[in-house]
């Protein structure tokens, strides 16, 4: 369900990405997906067959081959990470940090479950 947009930081950039990119020194853009969502008033799930997420990232991923910068991007999985990277997206982050802290406890409870095991038995 589509809520209103917002006039947030991501709708502003969206705007103003031409006048973004040519800051000097600059050497790429990174895309929240969540605030690009959210600020396109798609709400807080990521859907990438959305027409208009998929158009707004086209137009990021365009300006920045026309600038020579970067197009950084999150990615929730890495199935999605490498569909991002087959769009044209270059830096791109597959799991935020408390996804990739979960994911080392979890490991690490698992093994030391497993090391307690093997000495009890």
């Amino acid at each position: 369900m589509k809520s209103a947009p917002s006039d947030s930081c991501a709708s502003l950039s969206l705007t103003n990405l031409d006048e973004i990119l040519t800051v000097e020194g600059l050497g790429g853009v990174y895309v929240g997906t969540v605030d690009l969502s959210i600020s396109m008033g798609l709400g807080n799930i990521i859907d990438f067959s959305d027409p208009d997420l998929k158009n707004a990232m086209a137009k990021i991923l365009n300006a920045c081959a026309k600038y020579h910068r970067v197009a950084g991007i999150h990615s929730q999985t890495p199935q999605i990470a490498g569909t991002l990277s087959g769009l044209g997206f270059r830096l791109i982050t597959a799991a935020n940090d408390s996804v990739l802290l979960r994911s080392q406890a979890d490991e690490l409870l698992a093994a030391t479950r497993r090391e307690i095991s093997v000495h009890e038995s």
